[in-house]
């Protein structure tokens, strides 16, 4: 409802901080601006088959293509493996 004052306000709060990693796990552009704000070596995010309005503009590192019919959570979970995370 606060429209670009919001994008300004998040911005601001996440400038403050470093992070190590940012998992955009988002396919859309505004998804994309956010992930932009944030100062980490490592922005992960979908490849570029998947990641929508360019979102992977934003995104420094992409998880592999995976075909598609797949269900969001199985997509969340190929993040972990990625990173070597167990599940």
């Amino acid at each position: 409802a606060r429209g670009k004052q919001a994008f300004l306000d998040v911005r601001r709060e996440l400038r403050k901080r470093p992070f190590d990693v940012v998992l955009n796990l988002q396919v859309y552009f505004k998804a994309g601006i956010i992930t932009s704000f944030t100062k980490s070596p490592v922005k992960l995010g979908f490849d570029l088959a998947r990641a929508r309005d360019a979102n992977w503009l934003f995104t420094t590192h992409r998880i592999p293509p995976h075909p598609v019919g797949q269900h969001v959570q199985d997509q969340y979970f190929e993040f972990l493996r990625h990173l070597g995370v167990p599940y």
